[in-house]
């Protein structure tokens, strides 16, 4: 009987508990409502209601495809752009494409000039729309407005620079903007400067223009045609578009594939005269973009602006480098990289620059170094290159003012920390040659620390004494007391291991820079094996030699065969690498490729190396005395 009773309590359990489970799945769905109704109410407010009217352009969503495995993984699902001709009920409405009649597509291009649109819509428009946009620049003077006035707005997007190009747009920009036309067949200034504006945005996302034909000739937008027909526009429009077309020519000279041709046109179509006169221009814009491009032009013109400046105009790049007015910025990095670039003779680094401006300079840099670089972040690095630029004047002048001037405003010093703490490879590739040419320098300075002989009365007291003073200890590079503040010696100045670590960067440029910078310390054979004792120290030797290893013929092969031949006279070195194989290996294909002068020092090196025998083809020695003297 007791057994019945427990299953009859076990039941009564089990449909008390499914009970309560009902209960709390009914509490459930109950908070659930409540919570969606509160996320509802939420979203409501601060919903933005979306209305589409007649005209308005739009994008439709292709739900036919929406469906896994129906597309592909970055497939594009929206479809588009369509314009809005009819609205049959809420959210249903009639759409017509782009490639309807002249009218429509007048209507559609004002649409698309006056919307603001992000930036993923700008690039989907350009993808689907380009073409009959460009297609319109050929048809009637609306729209020829319409279209164009479109595809300046998607020109804004750096990236819908290919697709503009793509779509042939380059050709009937230039038919705009030099073509004389009829009074039958008019092109407003309007439509030109917005030609222009829509070329400069074209041409300042470079690596894609230059190889495209930009008229009908096909001509390239960096080729003397073109250039010389703007430098031409530049002298006879308004003022309200001067300003576009130096972007145009700042763009093409920033190319790396076109910056070259673009400098000998400028100069061959007497450019230099035009742009100086622009740095004294009443329109700050116009100032700005001329600094700008001027700045870019002189590392290949340098010689030629200077030749070109008055003096009055080298003491402007002056004070427009040292004014503190905001408005100015931009000009004073450009007015820096400008001097920077220019040769300038010991006497017009004194006249013009004046040793105070090496003060000025250290203490410009020292604020800049821990300032944020924010939305000037151009003109914040050019200026630092240009600072540096600078001061590589003062450094490579041999005028004694000015060497003492750039000892007591420890150069040294401030190349070395723009050396470590700076990542822009020109600022790093400007130190090292600052270094390079404080090295140089440094042969000098040593003449003047060299100790004097005591004479007179010091020889008879330091005879009845019969004791010396205690002897300095000399530098192994260049045989005098050298100290970090009074000389201009790498070894004193710590300066040779960040110069090592340079030859792992990245920058071919650099990588050269820091070379020249350490082959200072092997031009004097008197003290070559304390020299190279120095370098081994801080594994500079080892350093050389694997960048050897892996560069190709040329300057930088050449300058560091010679480096790894002057290593190679001390014995201690010859006598470690001398079982190196790679080594050998490495000079034996310098002298079979490498320019005369390569393989000149690449015998010698091979010859202390004892390894001359194991030369392919059997080398023999040349019959006269190769003289080995300073490589620079």
């Amino acid at each position: 009987m007791s057994e019945y009773l427990g299953i009859d309590n076990a039941v009564e359990a089990r449909l008390s508990q499914l009970l309560y489970l009902e209960e709390k799945r009914d509490n459930a769905i109950d908070n659930f409502a409540k919570h969606q109704e509160v996320v509802k109410r939420w979203f409501d407010r601060r919903a933005k209601v979306k209305t589409f009217h007649i005209s308005d352009l739009v994008l439709c969503w292709d739900k036919a495809h929406e469906r896994k495995g129906e597309h592909n993984k970055f497939d594009n699902l929206w479809l588009g752009p369509f314009q809005i001709s009819e609205i049959l009920e809420e959210n249903a409405f009639q759409l017509r494409t782009l490639t309807g009649s002249e009218d429509v597509q007048v209507k559609m291009a004002d649409c698309l000039a006056k919307m603001t649109l992000a930036n993923n819509g700008k690039e989907l428009i350009a993808r689907k729309g380009a073409k009959v946009l460009v297609n319109m620049l050929s048809s009637t003077l609306e729209a020829k407005t319409s279209s164009l006035q479109a595809l300046f707005n998607l020109s804004t997007l750096d990236e819908n620079s290919a697709v503009l190009v793509d779509a042939g747009i380059l050709p009937p920009l230039m038919n705009i903007l030099f073509k004389v036309h009829s009074l039958h067949n008019p092109a407003p200034t309007n439509l030109k400067e917005l030609s222009a504006a829509t070329l400069a945005n074209i041409v300042s996302k470079a690596g894609h223009w230059e190889f495209a034909a930009a008229d009908s000739e096909g001509n390239s937008l960096q080729s003397e045609v073109i250039v010389h027909n703007l430098l031409a526009l530049l002298t006879h429009v308004g003022p309200n578009w001067k300003v576009k077309l130096l972007q145009i020519l700042y763009g093409i000279a920033l190319s790396p594939q076109a910056a070259e041709f673009a400098a000998v046109h400028i100069k061959n179509g007497n450019g230099i005269i035009t742009l100086i006169a622009f740095l004294e221009d009443p329109e700050v814009d116009h100032r700005i973009h001329a600094f700008k491009l001027i700045s870019v032009l002189s590392e290949r013109l340098g010689q030629q602006f200077a030749d070109a400046m008055r003096s009055n105009q080298l003491i402007l790049l002056k004070e427009k480098l040292v004014s503190p007015g905001s408005n100015t910025r931009e000009e004073g990095s450009a007015a820096a990289c400008i001097l920077a670039n220019l040769p300038l003779s010991d006497e017009e680094v004194k006249r013009v620059l004046g040793v105070d401006l090496i003060g000025w300079i250290v203490n410009a840099l020292t604020e800049r170094k821990g300032s944020r670089v924010g939305r000037n972040a151009w003109a914040e690095a050019t200026m630092v290159e240009g600072l540096l630029g600078v001061l590589l004047h003062f450094t490579r002048c041999t005028d004694k003012i000015v060497l003492d001037c750039v000892q007591q405003n420890q150069l040294m010093l401030v190349f070395k920390e723009h050396l470590m703490h700076y990542r822009q490879p020109k600022a790093k590739q400007l130190s090292a040659k600052g270094l390079q040419y404080l090295s140089e320098a440094a042969r000098i300075v040593a003449r003047d620390l060299e100790p004097q002989r005591p004479q007179g009365w010091c020889v008879s007291i330091r005879l009845m004494c019969m004791s010396s003073p205690p002897s300095p200890t000399l530098c192994p590079v260049h045989g005098v007391p050298c100290d970090e503040d009074s000389t201009f010696c790498l070894v004193k100045a710590n300066a040779v291991k960040p110069l090592v670590e340079l030859l792992e960067d990245n920058n071919f440029d650099v990588q050269i820079a820091a070379i020249e910078a350490l082959s200072t310390l092997l031009s004097d054979s008197n003290n070559l094996r304390l020299c190279v004792e120095e370098l081994d120290k801080v594994e500079a030797v080892k350093g050389i030699i694997d960048l050897f290893f892996v560069i190709r013929p040329g300057q930088l092969q050449e300058k560091i065969v010679w480096m790894i031949e002057r290593i190679l006279r001390v014995e201690d070195q010859a006598q470690k690498y001398s079982i190196d194989q790679s080594l050998v290996k490495a000079l034996v294909e310098a002298f079979k490729h490498g320019n005369p002068r390569t393989r000149d020092l690449a015998q010698i090196a091979l010859t202390n190396l004892k390894q001359l025998s194991g030369v392919s083809g059997g080398v023999q020695p040349r019959s006269r005395q190769l003289r080995v003297g300073n490589h620079r």
